[in-house]
């Protein structure tokens, strides 16, 4: 595990890239981060884009769980989205993917009716 700064922030090794800039979409590289609490993490970045460059703060927190961890005493107390969510996220998670299988969340649904 990486140590922090002077500045408590955790140094890039590498940078990877997350979201688009604000102010003109091209991809913004991550140069720190520094964990806040258990579940929000301070990111800085600067835009890759030749005359852009900017300079961007932003957070990244986790709200909720999708599927609970299965770690009896994990430490956080998020709530679980309802049933109707965790259902679209599945979807738009496996939206596109190519199988053959039968489509288990369908089958409930239709089960259900």
């Amino acid at each position: 595990m990486r140590k922090p700064n002077a500045n408590g922030r955790i140094p890039n090794s590498g940078g990877g890239y997350i979201k688009e800039c604000p102010v003109c979409g091209a991809p913004v590289k991550v140069r720190s981060s520094a964990r806040i609490t258990m579940v929000t993490t301070e990111y800085v970045g600067s835009c890759q884009a030749a005359g852009c460059g900017a300079q961007i703060k932003g957070f990244f927190t986790w709200v909720a769980f999708v599927s609970p961890s299965g770690l009896p005493k994990h430490g956080l107390d998020l709530p679980v989205v309802p049933e109707e969510e965790r259902l679209r996220l599945w979807r738009h998670h496996v939206k596109g993917c190519e199988s053959r299988q039968i489509d288990l969340i369908e089958q409930l649904e239709s089960e259900e009716q």
